[in-house]
């Protein structure tokens, strides 16, 4: 799909719609694609292509700051850097240099452990102090994403608290919608 896309195989407009999320469209790259596969001018065009198409368009670059990170990063509006609350997922995303150019960069932390952080003598402020980033949310751990992945079924779609609430907010809070942070 991804590959056939991006070397002109096939259109944009063949993307497959989610079967049970109307309007929710995917384009998945294969875990292996070979960065040099993927041309910048080739890239660009898909999305902007994309973005006439669609209201959003959410690109998951891979983590590290490789070619697929770089190519995905340079055509963002907006970036997203999503962390865990452990030192070394903080200090990762505080050395986010190559997200610079960017106004809109903004944090999540995932896989949020409310009595991890009080062990930790962690608060959102250190977070955001550490990471020099804004925060967009928090994500709480949570059993029901395993269990979605393992079903192969939408997050939300498989549950109502937790993780997919978080994101649901998250989501809200993107589309600029006043929205408290997730209470834990």
């Amino acid at each position: 799909a991804f590959t056939d896309v991006t070397q002109g195989f096939c259109k944009l407009s063949d993307a497959a719609e989610h079967p049970a999320l109307p309007g929710l469209f995917l384009l998945t790259a294969p875990v292996r694609e070979q960065d040099a596969l993927v041309e910048q001018q080739r890239f660009g065009a898909l999305l902007r292509e994309a973005r006439e198409a669609f209201d959003w368009v959410l690109i998951d670059a891979a983590a590290g700051i490789g070619t697929s990170f770089r190519l995905a990063t340079q055509f963002a509006d907006r970036c997203i850097v999503a962390a865990t609350p452990d030192p070394a997922s903080l200090r990762d995303a505080a050395s986010r240099q190559t997200l610079e150019g960017h106004e809109l960069l903004q944090l999540v932390v995932n896989r949020v452990q409310p009595r991890l952080f009080s062990r930790m003598n962690l608060t959102v402020d250190d977070m955001m102090d550490q990471t020099g980033l804004p925060l967009l949310g928090l994500v709480p751990e949570d059993p029901a994403v395993v269990l979605s992945a393992a079903a192969g079924k939408a997050l939300i779609l498989n549950s109502s608290g937790g993780a997919a609430e978080a994101c649901l907010r998250i989501s809200r809070r993107l589309r600029g919608e006043p929205m408290p942070l997730m209470r834990f």
